[in-house]
């Protein structure tokens, strides 16, 4: 067996059916023996450039040990579904199993995003607002 990692686009107006895309190719490793190390869905992200008329896609990150037959199996179904606007797989020494620093970036932002609890703020008496004693 061997540690591959897998980054694949899917086009944004079918980002629900991501998960049982996801569920598919893990259920074809596992089949075979392999093992799923690490899967992040990074979400709806801007593209460089348009392909095939799309400027944003889903992006997913799979890093899978398992042969070479199963692989195949991966790569013959992104290449025969419509859904797949790109996908990219590499050879890995070992396996990661690691949060990648997409992730760990996207959760920096989001943690910088959230507000922070301020103490309520005395509001100062305004004296010209107090009625005033008349002289006597």
């Amino acid at each position: 067996m061997r540690h591959y990692e897998i980054v694949f686009l899917v086009v944004p107006n079918r980002g629900e059916q991501v998960s049982s895309m996801i569920e598919k190719y893990t259920q074809l490793v596992e089949e075979d023996g392999g093992k799923v190390h690490r899967l992040e869905e990074w979400g709806r992200r801007e593209l460089a450039y348009p392909i095939q008329n799309y400027n944003q896609a889903y992006y997913v990150l799979m890093n899978i040990e398992s042969s070479l037959e199963a692989l195949r199996q991966i790569e013959k179904a992104f290449r025969f579904s419509d859904h797949i606007l790109r996908n990219l797989v590499i050879k890995k020494d070992a396996a990661e199993t690691e949060p990648s620093f997409v992730l760990l970036e996207k959760k920096e932002a989001t943690e910088s995003e959230k507000p922070v609890a301020t103490p309520a703020k005395e509001t100062p008496v305004n004296e010209s607002a107090t009625p005033k004693k008349p002289k006597e």
